[in-house]
C-alpha cells in the first residue's frame, strides 16, 4: 500500500500552474507479466484544478478512471463520467492511502510526519524533445503518534523541463501543519530541501520509479500542450455524490458489461 502513497505524491509534486495544459504520459512496467498492459495518463491542468484519466488497455479493452484533484478545496473525487457519480476525500496528509492502518480512524492528539530528502543533480540532457535537466531523489519518509506509525524509502530518477506545470502545497509537502480528525500534524523536511524544491519546479517529461533498488516503473512524455481547456472538465456539476460503495458497485457493473461483450 505504501508505494502507492509514494506514487500518489510524486504524481502531483509541481511548481506555479502559469497556464492551461494537457501533457500525455505513456508508463511501461519493468515487471514481468506486464508487457501485455498499455498504460497511459492523461493530466489536464486548469489553475487548481488537475483531471487525471488513468487509461488501462489490455486484451482489447480499455479502462478509464478519472480523478479531480480540487487544490482550492483539498479534496480529490474519483469520477464515474458515464454513470455521474463521483465520490469525494480529503487531500490532508492523513487521509492518503498507506500512511495509516486503512482499518483503524485517526486518534486525536498529535503526530509527526519526518522526510529525509537526498538530490544529486546530474546535469542537463534532451528528453522528449525538450532541453531538460536530470535529477535522482531519494526520500526517507516516516510517521509517529496519532498519523500512525510507518516508515518507507523511496528512490525516483526524474527529467525535468521548463514548461507550465501543477502547484499544490498540500501534496507537494510544502505545509508545515494539519489537522485531520482531531490529529494535529507536524510536518518535517530535512537534507537537501532547496535542491529538492529546485529539482521539483519544472514540468516532469520523464521518471523511473525503483522499489528496493529495483526499476519497478517508467514514465515518459508523449504529447504536451497549451491549448485552453474547457472549464466543465473540472466541475462536479451534474454529477451526483455517492458513497464509496455505490460507486465501486457502478464500476464492477461497467467491468462486468465491458468483458460480457
Amino acid at each position: 500500500m505504501k508505494k502507492y502513497l509514494i506514487l500518489f505524491l510524486f504524481f502531483c509534486l509541481g511548481a506555479t500552474a502559469l497556464a492551461d495544459h494537457r501533457i500525455t504520459m505513456r508508463t511501461t512496467m519493468a515487471e514481468s507479466g506486464m508487457e501485455g498492459f498499455k498504460m497511459t495518463q492523461v493530466t489536464l491542468t486548469k489553475g487548481k484544478r488537475q483531471r487525471v484519466e488513468d487509461i488501462t488497455e489490455v486484451a482489447g479493452h480499455k479502462i478509464v478512471q478519472v480523478r479531480l484533484v480540487m487544490c482550492d478545496t483539498e479534496q480529490e473525487a474519483s469520477l464515474d463520467p458515464e454513470a455521474k457519480i463521483y465520490t469525494v476525500r480529503s487531500l490532508l496528509p492523513g487521509n492518503l492511502e498507506g500512511a495509516t492502518d486503512p482499518d483503524r480512524e485517526l486518534k486525536e492528539g498529535t503526530g509527526t510526519i519526518k522526510t529525509h530528502v537526498k538530490v544529486q543533480d546530474k546535469g542537463a540532457e534532451k528528453v522528449a524533445g525538450h532541453d531538460a535537466r536530470h535529477w535522482i531523489l531519494d526520500t526517507d519518509t516516516s510517521g509517529s503518534g496519532c498519523i500512525g506509525e510507518f516508515a518507507y524509502s523511496s528512490q525516483r530518477e526524474i527529467w525535468t523541463a521548463d514548461l507550465p506545470t501543477f502547484n499544490c502545497p498540500i501534496l507537494s509537502g510544502q505545509w508545515a501543519e494539519s489537522t485531520f480528525d482531531g490529529c494535529k500534524v507536524k510536518n518535517e523536511v530535512t537534507g537537501d530541501v532547496s535542491l529538492f524544491n529546485q529539482a521539483l519546479s519544472r514540468q516532469v517529461v520523464k521518471e523511473i520509479f525503483y522499489q528496493d533498488g529495483k526499476k519497478m516503473m517508467t514514465r515518459e512524455l508523449v504529447e504536451y500542450s497549451t491549448a485552453e481547456l474547457d472549464s466543465t472538465l473540472f466541475s462536479l456539476e451534474g454529477y451526483r455524490k455517492v458513497s464509496q460503495a455505490e460507486f465501486d458497485k457502478a464500476s464492477q457493473e461497467r467491468m462486468m458489461r465491458m468483458y460480457s461483450n
